[in-house]
């Protein structure tokens, strides 16, 4: 494991999830979270929450592939979902311009996608690590349990009262000790979920508390602090 290596393509594929700093340190903290997975290794499950035309799941498989030894023995699973079937039509066909591929280093790009006139396609060894369904939010629909959850820039959406509800539900559905990924202006405060709050750098990611691991400072109503 090589959490530098992580940082590094997270700054490259910074621009293809979607110019967003937020996306792109998020990317950073897998690296660490994958440390769990060397007493139970081979299999990861990360759910992409409002993944739109699929820049988001790309980049964190590419992410996977470029932290993680061995990740083609792994059963690494990205489930993406959004409300908008055009965009998962568009997300699903995995074609960008070099425009929306970004400042992305020439060497990822020649590794990870093929030349398709004057756009690139998604290879087949990214495609599929995902997995793309259209999904509404708002709806209960239980898919298993997760390692990661990315929700960015999708709660600001909703009202505070279903707000409260997501979180509770991506609570319920972590694996112990699994993260969930919000976006810079979003928050958990005032949802009463007993996330632990981790501030790396300029991030903040939350944890679900591991089984048989004793409490530590949460971000539970009111006790956030950013």
């Amino acid at each position: 494991m090589n959490v530098q290596r992580l940082v590094a393509m997270a700054n490259d594929i910074s621009n293809f999830f979607g110019s967003d700093p937020d996306k792109a340190a998020a990317a950073e903290q897998v690296a660490g979270h994958m440390k769990k997975f060397w007493e139970n290794p081979r299999s990861l499950r990360i759910w992409s929450a409002g993944c739109a035309t699929g820049e988001e799941p790309y980049s964190i498989a590419m992410s996977i592939c470029e932290t993680l030894e061995f990740a083609e023995a792994w059963n690494i699973h990205i489930l993406a979902t959004d409300i908008s079937r055009q965009a998962l039509q568009a997300a699903e066909r995995g074609v960008y311009s070099r425009r929306e591929l970004g400042p992305m280093d020439p060497a990822l790009i020649e590794l990870y996608f093929s030349k398709l006139g004057d756009q690139f396609m998604v290879k087949p060894k990214i495609r599929n690590m995902v997995t793309f369904a259209p999904m509404n939010l708002a709806q209960v629909v239980y898919m298993g349990r997760f390692d990661c959850i990315f929700c960015m820039n999708v709660l600001i959406y909703f009202s505070d009262e279903r707000r409260a509800q997501l979180i509770q539900r991506f609570y319920e559905y972590l694996e112990p000790g699994g993260y969930l990924f919000l976006g810079h202006a979003e928050s958990i405060a005032k949802t009463g979920v007993q996330f632990e709050a981790i501030v790396q750098g300029d991030s903040l990611y939350y944890q679900k508390p591991a089984a048989g691991v004793g409490k530590r400072a949460t971000a539970a109503a009111g006790q956030e602090s950013v």
